[in-house]
């Protein structure tokens, strides 16, 4: 349960993924780091807590209508989103209005999911190339580049064994120890291999200040511990 809890963490503040640091390329130098990821932690639980209570609302209506456990309704992923929520909606007034409302949420949804991590793999891929190898538009023709190749890698998830496909993308490529693991070695880069007093003197140099002691104890171990 625990680590399950951990991985919707991940997800939902993106940690690990690369998406903050590629975001964050796009504000100013002098730009307070710290204070944006105070706002973002509170903006996000606050938004996760309020989904919260729409999520099993939903289930808990279901649960009553079926006589069963809220835990027998759906298990969350696929279920929960295509079977579980249609379900309740067809009981809704304006069943269809509401139909249609809910998959185009769920399709903005994946989009910017989507533009974000293009943009990861984009920024992180032109920032390796030396400024000789800058062409006009490069940034646009990776982008298709990638786009395109995306969508004839995805084009085996909408075959009859889709599902087998996207169940072993989702099991180990977006698992819970996965992510873990990938946390624990980006913090261990940055503590051990790149100096945790080297990086703090860094952010100083660019918010004109020096954070407190612990946020070096949290790179250099606590982190690290967790992750563990």
């Amino acid at each position: 349960v625990w680590i399950d809890a951990g991985t919707q963490i991940f997800f939902a503040y993106a940690i690990g993924l690369g998406a903050l640091t590629a975001l964050g390329g796009y504000n100013r130098f002098n730009n307070n780091c710290y204070k944006d990821a105070i706002i973002l932690a509170l903006i996000n639980s606050g938004t996760s807590f309020f989904a919260g209570f729409v999520v099993f609302s939903i289930l808990g209506f279901m649960a009553t209508e079926q006589g069963v456990h809220i835990s027998k309704v759906a298990e969350s992923g696929p279920d929960l989103a295509f079977i579980a929520y249609p379900q309740a909606i067809t009981l809704m007034p304006v069943a269809l209005l509401w139909a249609a409302l809910f998959f185009f949420m769920l399709l903005l949804l994946g989009l910017d999911s989507q533009f974000v991590g293009v943009d990861v793999f984009i920024t992180g891929l032109l920032d390796l190339l030396p400024a000789s190898y800058y062409i006009r538009f490069q940034r646009e023709i990776s982008v298709v580049l990638c786009c395109t190749l995306c969508f004839v890698i995805d084009l085996s998830v909408v075959t009859d064994g889709g599902m087998y496909v996207f169940q072993l993308f989702d099991y180990y490529s977006a698992s819970a120890t996965t992510l873990l693991w990938q946390a624990f070695w980006e913090c261990a880069v940055i503590a051990w291999v790149y100096r945790a007093d080297r990086f703090m003197d860094d952010v100083a140099c660019m918010i004109g200040y020096r954070a407190c002691p612990w946020m070096k104890w949290c790179r250099s171990f606590f982190t690290m511990l967790v992750c563990m």
